[in-house]
């Protein structure tokens, strides 16, 4: 049977569910395993909760660590209201905190399948199996369990069930060893921490019916949406810049690139603090908003404030209908929050253009392997979506390496000096979507912000 022919469950958690090929594969049993803290029983939360409110799929949660109270009120914080779904009959919590014996064991599955049975529920989450396979006595004991009692016992249901398992710090083996042999699928779930600040991530360690293998996704667990993905872009070939432009509003900038930018075009505007970067970006900005443009602005060196105000002094409006400034505190945040963040807020805006501003300061905080990674995938993300991205980089390029310079569709460089008068120079350095680079010329910025390129024959 081809994978791509399986009848498929989603996730809830729609970049999972790209990694997944649409979900797990219906009716099947997932392990979730990791340390605690790591964010095992968010993610079964979501599963239960997106199941019932996007697919109409009811579901039934057995916990035999946490309350029904403590639950409901946890979930809450994140933005699932799962006291509303009870209501609406289509979800249960089974609270079993005084699991004594393999007959309490037994006693407790028989309510659990009944309730599946009450509410024809297609999803189920058994938190945690651990509590359960401690009862037993040997190895053999909890294969057993979990091949009668879950695996084969939910079958005739047309359940797709996901079993949290806790691993002990410093341990990699879950349980007696035996869980991950039986089930269909296993996904650990890890934590670490950069500069004081937890990182989470899920490994798809095995997955019957989907063809990925160690998988590891970056994640981050967040007010209103519970869990966020930083998805690894994936596309079979790099996607394409179209033909369609936008137009600069610096009409010899836009002579240099032939029109304007591109749809899809990734530009590095790279130059030394104080070239004009930033100056620059909010001439193109306030251009593309009084074109009804949508942009999202992202800067991790200013505050949102600040940005607004350098854009409406160029005369555009500066409403949340045309313009979302983001702008965060970079040593508050890991790399992973801070991209999650700003694709979350690209996907539920969908600009036009994007400008990140102060990659600099995310550089610095980062190991170069690390900041190479994160920003392929944003470079990718935006390309894919048809996002003209804007990304400012503080550098006396080129005698200063600047790392995403061959990412680049599009690499705009600014320099000045001060002797008795600033004097700028701009330079289109690179360019894959011209047929030829223009030479330098000058750059002046007028006292409102107003920024204008003019050819000479001599700098």
């Amino acid at each position: 049977m081809e994978l791509n022919s399986l009848e498929r469950c989603p996730t809830g958690i729609d970049e999972l569910d790209e990694v997944l090929g649409g979900g797990f594969v219906r009716n099947s049993v997932i392990l979730l395993a990791g340390n605690p803290g790591t964010g095992k029983t968010v993610f079964a939360a979501k599963f239960i909760y997106e199941g019932i409110r996007r697919y109409n799929e009811p579901g039934v949660y057995l916990s035999f660590v946490e309350s029904k109270q403590d639950f409901y009120r946890f979930m809450k914080s994140l933005g699932m209201d799962f006291e509303s779904l009870e209501r609406d009959g289509k979800f249960i919590f089974i609270e079993a905190l005084t699991l004594a014996d393999e007959s309490t064991i037994d006693r407790t599955m028989d309510v659990l399948f009944n309730r599946v049975v009450d509410i024809k529920a297609k999803r189920a989450v058994i938190d945690s199996v651990t509590t359960m396979t401690q009862m037993m006595e040997s190895a053999s004991r909890a294969r057993s369990l979990l091949q009668n009692a879950i695996v084969r016992g939910f079958k005739p249901f047309g359940v797709t069930v996901l079993l949290i398992a806790d691993l002990p710090f410093g341990e990699n083996k879950v349980g007696f060893g035996v869980e991950e042999f039986v089930v269909d699928g296993v996904i650990v779930f890890r934590m670490g921490k950069e500069r004081g600040i937890i990182t989470r991530y899920m490994e798809i360690r095995k997955m019957r019916g989907v063809d990925v293998l160690n998988v590891e996704l970056p994640f981050i667990v967040i007010p209103s949406k519970g869990i966020q993905i930083m998805k690894l872009e994936r596309p079979p070939v790099q996607p394409l810049v179209t033909e369609e432009k936008i137009e600069t509003g610096i009409d010899y900038l836009d002579t240099m690139l032939f029109g304007g930018l591109q749809r899809g075009a990734q530009v590095l505007l790279v130059g030394p603090s104080g070239s004009g970067k930033s100056i620059m970006v909010a001439n193109i900005v306030a251009h593309a908003i009084s074109k009804g443009f949508r942009v999202v602005y992202a800067s991790f060196e200013e505050p949102s404030a600040q940005i607004i105000n350098r854009i409406r002094i160029l005369g555009a409006p500066t409403s949340e209908e045309f313009l979302k400034v983001f702008s965060l505190n970079p040593t508050a945040y890991t790399f992973v929050e801070v991209l999650s963040r700003l694709m979350t807020l690209i996907d539920s805006y969908k600009p036009d253009i994007v400008v990140v501003d102060g990659l600099t300061a995310l550089a610095k905080l980062q190991e170069p392997s690390s900041f190479w990674y994160y920003c392929v995938n944003i470079f990718l993300a935006l390309k894919k979506r048809g996002i003209v991205g804007i990304h400012t980089y503080a550098a006396n390029y080129p005698e200063e390496p600047v790392p995403l310079d061959t990412l680049a569709d599009i690499v705009m460089v600014i320099k000045y000096t001060y002797k008795n008068e600033v004097k700028r120079k701009f330079t289109i350095w690179k360019s894959r979507l011209c047929s030829s680079v223009p030479k330098p010329v000058a750059m002046s910025i007028s006292p409102k912000g107003r920024v204008e390129l003019t050819e000479v024959t001599m700098l």
